[in-house]
Parts: structure tokens; sequence; C-alpha cells
């Protein structure tokens, strides 16, 4: 039995659900900024605070990510999709405490 040839493109067959997918969370993510920092302006006057609070959320993200991409190519990469989500799951507060 003959296989037939797989086209170049073959890959990217699942390339649209995971761009739609990225982009709604990443407009998720901008509306938690616009949100936040929206807040943080209502609830205090100084500019400052503002930036503080936005800093503050990207400063992992910066400091986090070079170390991180490294070690993603280091271990085993089913390993990894499967730990990060469950570390991310127990990582998070419960939903009626966000809050608070």
């Amino acid at each position: 039995m003959t296989s037939q040839p797989r086209s170049a493109w073959s890959p990217l067959a699942y390339f649209p659900a995971i761009w739609i997918a990225s982009v709604a969370s990443q407009i998720g993510s901008y509306m938690t900024d616009f949100g936040q920092g929206w807040l943080m302006a209502s609830l205090t006057p100084s500019p400052l605070i503002v930036s503080l609070l936005l800093t503050a959320e990207s400063l992992p993200f910066l400091a986090l990510g070079l170390p991180v991409g490294a070690l993603a190519e280091i271990v085993d990469r089913r390993r990894l999709l499967i730990v990060c989500p469950l570390l991310q799951l127990c990582g998070g507060k419960p939903p009626g405490r966000r809050a608070y």
C-alpha cells in the first residue's frame, strides 16, 4: 500500500484555529490590562501608582521570559504542555476571592 505524499502546507492545517485562540486570549489580556489601569486611575489620582501597577504586571514577563524560554527548549515538550496548565490552575485564586 502506497501512501500519498504529504503537502508542504499540511503542518499548517491547524494554524487558523490556533491563531484565533491566540487572538481571543490576547484580547482578554488587553481588556484586563485596560480594566486594571482604569480601576486604579479611578481609585487614586496619582499617575505614579497607575504606572507602577502596569509595570508590576509586565515585570515578570520581562524578567523570566528568556530563562523560561531556554528551559522550554531543554525539557520534553509533551510534559511541559501538561505541567504548565496544571501549575497555572493550582496557582490561581478561586474566582470568588479574586476581588479581595
